[in-house]
Parts: C-alpha cells; sequence; structure tokens
C-alpha cells in the first residue's frame, strides 16, 4: 500500500499468494451459524469457508449472518451454515495477482 497525498493507493500487481491467508477458517457443511459466528470471532476473520467432506463448497460471511439471520430475527444456533452460504465458490490461483482477484 503507498500513500499519495490524502488517497492510499494499493498495489494490485502483488500476487495473491503474498498477501492470502494459507490455512481460512472452516466448518464442515451442517454446522450452525452460532459456531460459524465462534469461528470467526475466534480466528478474528470475516468469513468462514464451508466444507462437504472436505471439499470447499460454499462461504459464510457476517453479511450473510447479518441478514440472513439476525435481521429476519432467527436464532443462530437452530439455523445450518447451508441454509444461508454462498455457492458456488468463485475461486482465482494464488499465482493470479490481486487487481485480477479484484
Amino acid at each position: 500500500m503507498k500513500k499519495t497525498s490524502n488517497a492510499i493507493r494499493f498495489e494490485t500487481k502483488v500476487p495473491l499468494r503474498e498477501v492470502m491467508i494459507r490455512n481460512p477458517a472452516s466448518l464442515a457443511l451442517g454446522a450452525s451459524v452460532a459456531k460459524a459466528a465462534k469461528t470467526m470471532c475466534g480466528q478474528g476473520v470475516g468469513s468462514v469457508i464451508i466444507l462437504d467432506h472436505n471439499k470447499p463448497i460454499g462461504i459464510v460471511t457476517e453479511e450473510d449472518i447479518n441478514c440472513k439471520v439476525v435481521a429476519k430475527d432467527l436464532k443462530p444456533s437452530t439455523v445450518r451454515v447451508n441454509d444461508i452460504m454462498s455457492t458456488p465458490l468463485i475461486t482465482v490461483s494464488a499465482d493470479e495477482t490481486v487487481g485480477c482477484a479484484a
């Protein structure tokens, strides 16, 4: 990140492998939204990858929890991550640049 005048400019030609998290937070399909929130808070992240037999199939974000559970006044311990996750995952290679991923 470079600061130019009052604006901050992000370097977009950096390979993703240099900025990515190698072991992202993950949970098994069927886990509760409460477990997802606890995992995110415990690891200090804003999303969790959902796995089905150790294969990534979806993602749950803080926004998913806020909009699909909290805003609807649902109980997080009774809602399953597979009911609110975004799927299919859109992925890019670690060799791609930050600009490409954006």
